[in-house]
Parts: C-alpha cells; structure tokens; sequence
C-alpha cells in the first residue's frame, strides 16, 4: 500500500501538460470535417449507386493474342538477319582458314545455341 501510495504522489506531483491553444483549434476543425464527411457518406442513397452491367465476350477472352511492340517484333528481326549474315561468315570461313579449327568448333556450339534461341524467340514473335 505504501508503494501505491509513493507512487500516486509523484504523479500528483507532476504537472499537467497543457496543449496549444492553436494545436486544439486544429483538432477541433479536423473532428468538425470528419463529422460533415461521415453526414455526407450516411446521406448517400445507395439506390442511386447502381451501376449498368457491362456487357464482356468471355468466348473471345482466352483466345485472344497479345501483340508483341514494334520494336520487339523488329528486333527479332535484326536478330534473325543477323544470324543469316553469321551463317554465311562462318561458312566463308571455314573455307578459308584450316589453322584455327578449335576456335571455331567452340564457336559453331555457342552459334548453334543462339541460333537455337533465336529461332524461339523468332516463334514467339511471330504467334503474338
């Protein structure tokens, strides 16, 4: 009890923290516009917020095609124009140079796999 008892002292002790005068002028303009808000939300007749349905062609949804941009769709294009361009080099060189046959089977294996996804991405442009 006399715990309590030194405790409710100091806090009777304490003095009390007045706010500001302006800080509760504002508090009452901000609780003054929550109530004409909440006013206005109450008032609202949900009868008049009926929408008209929209009409949507769910048959033609899941079969529709996205279109790939331009840009995307020309660059593939480049890509593939290029791959023709370093097929016909490497076949020039493999006519002329007998010496550097390791480079160029390491090089064969890496056109290979990016002819490989090239073509891929050449299918999916050309589905979208």
């Amino acid at each position: 009890m006399s715990d309590l008892k030194t405790f409710l002292d100091k806090e009777s002790g304490c003095p009390k923290i007045k706010p500001c005068p302006d800080t509760v002028n504002m508090f009452a303009m901000d609780g003054q516009m929550l109530k004409e808000t909440l006013k206005k939300i109450k008032d609202v007749d949900l009868k008049l917020m009926v929408c008209d349905p929209m009409e949507v062609d769910n048959e033609k949804q899941p079969n529709r095609k996205r279109k790939f941009p331009n840009r995307v769709t020309k660059g593939v294009e480049l890509l593939r124009d290029g791959m023709k361009v370093m097929g016909d080099a490497l076949s020039e060189w493999k006519h002329n140079h007998f010496d550097s046959t390791d480079i160029r089977e390491k090089f064969l294996t890496h056109f290979s796999h990016l002819e490989d996804v090239v073509t891929h991405l050449v299918s999916l442009a050309d589905s979208g």
